[in-house]
């Protein structure tokens, strides 16, 4: 081998290390992207806000996911802790609309649909349903 064919040598050994670094990079900013889509729609159908997807890329689908797991758990029971306290400050009581019976508060149509009989074994709660209903 010439002098000149081995400098044209280590040339295309260059570019070609180039072109693989630069293949390597697309394919893991496509990974990444293809990560970040998963995320977001998932992020989407928990209600998790779009802009905190970001901080759970990592290098792996498989890290990411737990990633998000984690973040999305600890952001719910933020969430959740917050509302309780928000809650517990107004001193409103909480009411689950399809709560019935003895489990919980009675809606209108509960009330509504019930008989004398059963307004007056259950005044105490029809009475404070109405209360909050009034208030609410």
């Amino acid at each position: 081998m010439t002098e000149q064919e081995i400098l044209e040598f280590e040339k295309l050994k260059k570019e070609k290390e180039t072109l693989e670094s630069q293949l390597l990079k697309r394919n893991a900013e496509d990974g990444r992207k293809e990560i970040k889509a998963k995320l977001s729609a998932m992020a989407f159908s928990k209600s998790f806000p779009l802009d905190l997807v970001d901080l759970c890329i990592d290098d792996t689908e498989e890290k990411s996911m737990n990633n998000f797991k984690v973040l999305s758990e600890k952001y719910a029971q933020s969430l959740t802790s917050e509302l309780n306290k928000k809650i517990a400050d107004t001193g409103r009581p909480i009411i689950n609309p399809d709560t019935k019976g003895n489990q919980g508060l009675f809606t209108m149509q509960d009330i509504a649909s019930m008989s004398t009989e059963e307004i007056n074994s259950n005044w105490a709660k029809v009475e404070e349903s109405l209360k909050v209903k009034k208030n609410g």
